[in-house]
């Protein structure tokens, strides 16, 4: 697809459509594929149409998709036996921290994870692993028994989240 048309395109997209486009985008550019430069033209495109839709909503002039999932979900951040590499899972911990987020669920969710950078995007990042580990752990049922894969990796990434990020946060 012609990269331009593409980017041209966003505005009339919904948030659930921009997202898949973002999944998109982080997949070539975290496994070097050969349209890495059409990906972060594409990933920078989705930034600025993000905080678009942002200030509309402010003034009232925009209503969200609201999707079932929360912020990681919503960025493709998944984790266990149908979940990401560790390689993506990292970029897109970076890329949280370091990036505006798109409205997820409500602006009053986008709020919670204030600025890029700043020590409460930390913080709740740092809450939501947490809170994934801690109430998994211990789950008995059926369908939660094969989590282990998953608190290993939300174990790994919290980890990393604390040994790149909690210093560097403002």
């Amino acid at each position: 697809m012609d990269i331009n048309k593409l980017i041209n395109s966003l505005q009339k997209k919904d948030d659930n459509q921009i997202s898949t486009i973002f999944n998109n985008a982080i997949d070539i550019i975290s496994n070097e594929k050969p349209q890495k430069e059409d990906a972060i033209k594409t990933i920078n495109a989705i930034k600025i149409e993000w905080k678009r839709r942002l200030e509309l909503f402010k003034l009232g002039k925009y209503k969200t998709t609201s999707p079932k999932l929360g912020m990681l979900g919503f960025l493709g951040y998944h984790v266990g036996h149908q979940g990401e590499p560790k390689k993506r899972r990292r970029y897109l911990i970076d890329w949280i921290m370091s990036n505006d987020l798109p409205l997820v669920q409500s602006p009053t969710y986008l709020l919670e994870w204030n600025k890029p950078k700043s020590l409460e995007r930390y913080k709740k990042f740092h809450r939501v692993l947490q809170g994934l580990i801690t109430s998994n752990e211990n789950r008995k049922d059926i369908e939660y028994r094969d989590f282990d894969k998953a608190i290993m990796e939300w174990k790994d990434d919290l980890e990393y989240l604390e040994n790149k990020w909690m210093n560097k946060s403002i």
